[in-house]
């Protein structure tokens, strides 16, 4: 939370530093530079993201007419065959629902869509959004103080060395090898 007078010092900052260098270098810089290039662009972008919108739409439209007219035709098949009774009920009711609402079908076949794609590329969209975090925790000060790295232990001759966990690590490998070294030695006795 930003106090009355913290506001009142970054605007005394703002105005007397960012401002003016703001207005002097990058503004005219943007101007020459940016400005003429994003304008067509901008324009030429509402007209594609338009024309995509329509087209979109139309084939939402044509796919929700075939959906209809293949899921009537259907239940007139199953219908006709008798076979009604045999089929699941759900099918039947999904069919029925079809050729009533292709575009609800439509809809729902992309969502089911989308679903099962995210499920197969999961690791690949974990990665994506994971990558900018960790470029950012790798610049950040604050991981210096943050978690803690291990220990190193010192050497005979007061130099650290090797890290403690390593040498718990051997160790407990020496004391596993001096037990089945006593193991083998008693049951060579016998």
């Amino acid at each position: 939370i930003v106090t009355d007078k913290a506001a009142a010092l970054y605007g005394a900052h703002l105005a007397e530093h960012i401002t003016p260098v703001y207005n002097q270098h990058i503004r005219p810089a943007y101007a020459e530079h940016v400005s003429p290039i994003v304008e067509p662009i901008k324009e030429e972008a509402v007209d594609v993201i338009e024309k995509l919108s329509k087209e979109a739409q139309k084939a939402r439209f044509e796919a929700a007419k075939l959906v209809r007219q293949s899921s009537s035709s259907a239940l007139r098949a199953i219908k006709e065959g008798e076979i009604d009774s045999m089929l699941p009920v759900s099918l039947v009711s999904l069919l029925v629902r079809s050729s009533t609402d292709g575009e609800w079908a439509i809809d729902v076949l992309c969502i089911w869509f989308l679903i099962i794609t995210a499920i197969l590329f999961r690791s690949l969209i974990l990665r994506i959004i994971w990558v900018p975090f960790s470029l950012m925790w790798f610049f950040c000060p604050l991981r210096l103080f943050v978690g803690g790295g291990q220990k190193m232990a010192e050497n005979n001759d007061g130099t650290k060395g090797v890290t403690q966990a390593m040498m718990n690590k051997n160790s407990s490998k020496k004391r596993e090898n001096s037990k089945m070294n006593g193991k083998k030695k008693a049951s060579g006795k016998m």
